[in-house]
């Protein structure tokens, strides 16, 4: 294994993901969670299974857009750098909407899309404002029925994420966290499970300083990897737009608008 998973305590099974591409799907689970590895070690066929007969398989995802952020390190608002004739926000719109997903997307943060907005009270914090989308979707203030068993978590500066990658996360089978890594774990384009989502809006309600993104997603996950997103990372479609560097990157790697 040769994962830092380590970091996280976690234990993972590599196994083959159920998909057309290259991606692998790593079946893992907390040490420190209850005393659930008997059906998670026998890695994901058997999760699978395992859902299925208990009835469980089927979700509900909503899409929650992370739109906040003071853009320190690139120096303006990110969101609206024009790349060709699109904004960096449009192109990741775009995605999501091409993705068939948009109906379920929730826009957290300045409100630059037509997607249903969520105010978000720390634009800096990323972690606060899953908690907010949480609490506030969970409480039913305009939360779609039945209810929400996890959320797809999409940065707002991720435009190098394209449609099947959306769609292939949102659709995952069962209710757990399924977390990319490409050299690096994104938890801010991952989907979380309701365990996660809750630990996210229990840190906002007790004002919890200092606690990583990634260190919130609890419980059962399945990691995504790719190796052609580890032998380059150019190739990686979880690049976003953090600096002019990244910016410059992005014009000359998309194609022309």
């Amino acid at each position: 294994m040769n994962l830092p998973l380590d970091q996280q305590s976690l234990m993972a099974l590599i196994v083959q993901a159920p998909n057309p591409t290259n991606a692998q799907a790593i079946c893992a689970y907390s040490k420190s969670t209850e005393n659930t590895s008997t059906i998670y070690r026998h890695g994901y066929k058997k999760l699978v299974s395992t859902v299925t007969a208990s009835g469980k398989l089927m979700t509900n995802t909503v899409l929650l857009l992370l739109t906040g952020g003071n853009s320190t390190r690139f120096g303006s608002d990110k969101m609206q750098a024009k790349i060709g004739a699109k904004t960096v926000i449009e192109l990741v719109v775009d995605s999501i909407n091409s993705a068939g997903v948009g109906s379920k997307c929730y826009e957290v943060g300045r409100g630059y899309s037509n997607f249903p907005r969520i105010p978000d009270t720390e634009l800096n914090d990323p972690l606060a404002a899953i908690g907010t989308a949480w609490t506030k979707l969970s409480t039913n203030i305009d939360a779609p029925s039945p209810s929400i068993h996890n959320a797809l978590v999409i940065a707002g500066d991720s435009a190098w994420l394209d449609p099947n990658t959306i769609r292939y996360l949102f659709d995952f089978p069962g209710n757990f966290n399924v977390m990319p890594y490409d050299g690096n774990f994104q938890p801010l384009c991952a989907r979380w499970s309701f365990r996660s989502l809750e630990t996210a809006a229990n840190t906002l309600s007790l004002k919890q300083k200092n606690k990583s993104v990634r260190s919130s997603i609890t419980g059962p996950t399945i990691i995504i990897r790719d190796s052609a997103w580890l032998n380059d990372p150019s190739n990686s479609p979880f690049r976003d737009v953090d600096s002019q560097e990244d910016y410059l990157d992005l014009t000359q790697t998309l194609p022309a608008i």
